[in-house]
Order: C-alpha cells, then structure tokens, then sequence
C-alpha cells in the first residue's frame, strides 16, 4: 500500500518550484558566439566556419546551422554567397574593444539590478548589436571617452542613492548615444 500525504504534511511537494527548460545545444552554440562577438573576438565581417565551430564546440553541424539561423535573427550573421557566415559588419574599427566591452558591462550591472532573466536577456541581445554600432564610430577615443565621464557621473549618483538623478542622466545619455551611433552608422 502506498502512503499519500495531504496538504501540508511533511513531504508535500505541491509548493516546489518548477524548473525552467535547459537550453538546447543550438541555443548554447548561440550564446557562445554572440559571446564571442560581444567581446571581439570575432570581429564584424569575419567568416564563421560552419565546420570549425562544428569541431570546436563538439555539436553538430545542424547544432551550428541553428545556432546561425537564430543569430541572423538577431541580425549579429549575414550569409553572403560564396563566403559562407559572417559576423555583420557596420563598418570596420579595431581600436577601443576593451573600452566599448567595458561601457557595454557597466550597462548590464545596471540592467542586473532588475534581477529579471528576461529583461537581461533581451539587453545581452541588444546590446550585442549595439556593439557593432559602435564599431562604426570614426573617433572611438572621443566617442568612448566622452561617456565614460558620464559613467562616472551615473555611478556616483547610484552609489549615493540618488537613483532619480541617476534616472535623469541615464536617460540623457542613451538619448545622446542612440544620435550618435545612428550617425556613425549612416555615415
């Protein structure tokens, strides 16, 4: 005869969580390579080997065509004839990664403070692409330097509590960022 135990009683488990669905391979594949551009790895207009990653990330070549499929979603891929994948390219600038990576995480601490999974998935994304804007910037030094004072100026405000003047700036300075990375782009 098997026990049951009603509401309440020791080894109830009606009040357990649920858990989330793993990610599948094709999804995980999708996180390393938009990892990979997020921090410059793989630069705009570099090719991705289907192949390669296949071998690197021990998944299938499918695992990888899904993956790829996804982040041509994102618009992070593009698929030119006779070249294969490549990282989409905006315009080309190799200097200032670490700078631009390093803005680019200051974001996502603040996103954090949210504690919502969702929100900070869709923030990794966005700013993933944003990434690549900033990659169109002519003068990354000024571009960059200009908003890490501003940085700054949030961080302080954040860190003395003052999160309606932290608001304010934040604001002003994604208003200014969005102008001048739309710019950058269109030339």
């Amino acid at each position: 005869m098997v026990k049951t135990l009603g509401s309440g009683q020791r080894g109830d488990m009606s009040d357990l969580p649920s858990l989330q669905p793993l990610p599948t391979a094709a999804e995980r594949a999708a996180d390393v390579i938009r990892e990979n551009i997020f921090e410059g790895r793989f630069a705009p207009g570099s090719a991705l080997p289907e192949a390669a990653l296949s071998a690197a990330l021990q998944i299938s070549r499918n695992t990888v065509r899904e993956a790829f499929r996804a982040l041509t979603a994102e618009h992070l891929l593009t698929h030119e004839p006779h070249k294969g994948v490549i990282v989409r390219d905006l315009a080309r600038d190799e200097q200032w990664l670490d700078v631009g990576t390093a803005n680019l995480r200051f974001h996502e601490v603040i996103v954090g403070m949210h504690r919502s999974a969702r929100i900070t998935e869709v923030f990794r994304r966005l700013m993933t692409e944003v990434r690549l804007g900033f990659l169109a910037v002519t003068d990354p030094a000024a571009f960059h330097g200009a908003f890490l004072i501003r940085n700054r100026e949030i961080h302080g405000h954040l860190a003395g509590g003052r999160l309606g003047d932290a608001r304010t700036e934040l604001a002003a300075y994604l208003d200014d960022a969005e102008v001048l990375t739309i710019k950058a782009i269109q030339g």
